[in-house]
C-alpha cells in the first residue's frame, strides 16, 4: 500500500481535529449540556450569523522574516483560512532573532518574541491567556527558532498559558540525551495534540521520547496544489531530458547535511551513468551571516 495521503484527507484530518478542539467551545455559546447538540441550521463551522471570533494563534516564525518554518507557517494559514472562515481566525506569534525588530509584519501578527529573553515567552503567554477569542494555540516548532538549551524557553511559555496547545515538530531527533528528552517530553506532557510529517518521526517520539502515540497525528509536509504535469516538458526545456534526477531545494545551511549525498554520488552515478544531482536554493540568511558562503563552496 502507498504511503502517499491525499490533500483531500489531510485537509479532513485538519478539519475534524479543528472540529473536535472547537465543539466545546459553540456548546458554552448556545448553552448547551456535553451530551447536547446545537439545533440543525445552527451548528458548523461555516455558520454566517455568528458575531464573534475563534482565534487559532500559531507562534512561529513568519514573512517578511526569511525561514522556511516562516513560508511553511504563512502558507498553513491560508488553507487554514480557506478551510474555517469566516468564524475561525488566524493570527500570529512571530519569533525573532533580535531586540530591536526590522521586519514589517502583516496584521495577523498580534505579539513578538525575541528567543533569546525567556520573559518574554511568559508575558506574551499571559496575554494570550487574557484574550476571549483565543481557543487554540499551535506551535511550528524547530530547535533554532527558541531560545535556552534544546529551545527550553518554549516550555517556560507552555506552562504560563492556560489555553489549549498543539505542537507541530518540524524535526525530531533520534537517540537524544537526556536534556533534550526532558525538553521534548515537558512540551509534549503540556500539549492537547502533537503532529508530525513523517510516520519515521511518530515512532521516535513513541520509542526514544516515550510520548503516547495516542496523542500524535502524522500529517505530511504537503506542497502548494497544482494541476499534475508530466515532468518531460520540463526536463526538455533544462536540458536534461534523459538524465535520472536527484533535487535537493530550499534554504542551504549545514544541518540539511548535503554533503553525505555528495559523498554518496560516485556509486550512484557507477550505478546510473546518465545520473544528476541538482542543488537549489540560497544559503539561509542566519548561515551566510554568521559564516558567509563557505557551507555552499
Amino acid at each position: 500500500m502507498s504511503d502517499r495521503i491525499s490533500p483531500a484527507i489531510v485537509n479532513k484530518q485538519i478539519l475534524d481535529e479543528a472540529e473536535k478542539i472547537l465543539g466545546e467551545e459553540r456548546r458554552k455559546r448556545a448553552n448547551l449540556g456535553p451530551g447536547e447538540k446545537p439545533q440543525p441550521g445552527k451548528q458548523g463551522l461555516s455558520q454566517k450569523n455568528k458575531t464573534e471570533d475563534l482565534w487559532v494563534v500559531h507562534l512561529s516564525t513568519f514573512p517578511p522574516r526569511k525561514c522556511g518554518i516562516a513560508t511553511f507557517t504563512e502558507d498553513l494559514l491560508h488553507s487554514m483560512d480557506d478551510l474555517l472562515a469566516p468564524n475561525v481566525k488566524s493570527k500570529v506569534v512571530a519569533m525573532n532573532t533580535l531586540e530591536i525588530v526590522h521586519h514589517n509584519y502583516p496584521r495577523k501578527v498580534i505579539f513578538q518574541i525575541n528567543q533569546g529573553k525567556e520573559e518574554e515567552y511568559i508575558e506574551v503567554a499571559e496575554r494570550l491567556n487574557s484574550i476571549d477569542e483565543v481557543k487554540l494555540v499551535n506551535i511550528q516548532h524547530e530547535f533554532g527558532l527558541f531560545g535556552g538549551e534544546h529551545g527550553s524557553h518554549l516550555i517556560s511559555f507552555a506552562k504560563a498559558l492556560t489555553k489549549p496547545m498543539t505542537i507541530n515538530f518540524h524535526t525530531v531527533l533520534p537517540d537524544p540525551n537526556e536534556e533534550l528528552r526532558g525538553v521534548v517530553r515537558s512540551l509534549a506532557e503540556r500539549a492537547t495534540g502533537i503532529t508530525v510529517m513523517t510516520r519515521r518521526s511518530k515512532a521516535i517520539l513513541r520509542e526514544d521520547y516515550g510520548i503516547d502515540e495516542k496523542k500524535i497525528w502524522v500529517i505530511p509536509h504537503g506542497i502548494h496544489s497544482r494541476p499534475y504535469g508530466s515532468s518531460l516538458q520540463t526536463k526538455a526545456a533544462l536540458g536534461l531530458g534523459k538524465k535520472t534526477v536527484l533535487a535537493t531545494f530550499g534554504l542551504l545551511g549545514r544541518g540539511k547535511g548535503l554533503e553525505y549525498v555528495i559523498e554518496a554520488l560516485p556509486e550512484a552515478a557507477h550505478q546510473y551513468p546518465n545520473f544528476v544531482y541538482l542543488v537549489l536554493g540560497a544559503t539561509h540568511p542566519a548561515v551566510l551571516k554568521e559564516e558567509g558562503e563557505e557551507y555552499r563552496n
